[in-house]
């Protein structure tokens, strides 16, 4: 069955956000699919099963990392690297429908969702077969690909990115982050009189290390406008 606890697909960036850009899409390398990738400890072919007692799937593809990305209408800044994956049940490899496990830290030699769960890893040795080409001494095939570790979102040190939800805000128009107070419980604008409605920000702190308590994943932060934080707190 596929993964159960999974927030919103992502569009990962896995460029710095300069102010005096507008967001684009991630530019990121993409590899064959037989090639190795590898973010965050984690690569494909690995092979994942969950605390919440789903798998095994095979990581067919790795998005990121990141260190913020956009979703309807929010900007979500993380003070943490985390990538997402793509996956195929182990027992079918040649699936075509994928699985999506998204928003996984790492904390040691231990993997974690957003929500908190635990993701458990293990990876069968491949053997390492002669060349049989120049282009397999060139470019070996079992060679491991590491993807690219992106700069930490470029904070503004004169925003309080700690003032909770609808109090931080980034306009599109100019790429600015600004706090205010909305006069409206839905939307709010920045002062340089765009016409554009400005997205909702939400800083998010990694659980510290020896956490485990159970989180609210981030669609459920973005869609009842509350802080990260365990499920048993009060927003």
């Amino acid at each position: 069955m596929p993964p159960t606890r999974t927030t919103t697909y992502l569009t990962p960036m896995n460029q710095q956000h300069p102010r005096q850009q507008s967001l684009s899409k991630s530019t990121a390398r993409h590899y064959p699919h037989d090639r190795i990738v590898e973010a965050l400890g984690i690569r494909t072919h690995d092979q994942i099963t969950t605390s919440y007692h789903t798998g095994p799937y095979t990581v067919r593809y790795i998005h990121g990392p990141f260190t913020h990305y956009k979703t309807v209408g929010s900007l979500i800044i993380l003070d943490h690297l985390e990538i997402s994956l793509a996956l195929c049940s182990s027992s079918n490899p040649k699936q075509r429908a994928l699985s999506c496990i998204n928003n996984i830290r790492q904390v040691g030699e231990r993997w974690f969702t957003a929500s908190n769960d635990e993701l458990f890893l293990s990876r069968e040795l491949r053997p390492q077969l002669a060349p049989r080409s120049l282009l397999d001494i060139i470019d070996p095939p079992d060679e491991v690909f590491s993807l690219p570790i992106p700069l930490p979102y470029q904070l503004d040190p004169n925003v309080d990115y700690e003032a909770g939800p609808r109090r931080i805000w980034h306009c599109q128009s100019c790429s600015v982050d600004f706090n205010a107070i909305p006069q409206n419980r839905h939307w709010c604008r920045h002062n340089c009189n765009s016409a554009l409605v400005a997205q909702s920000v939400y800083y998010v702190r990694a659980p510290p290390p020896d956490d485990r308590r159970r989180y609210f994943g981030y669609y459920i932060m973005e869609l009842n406008s509350i802080p990260y934080a365990p499920l048993n707190s009060k927003p």
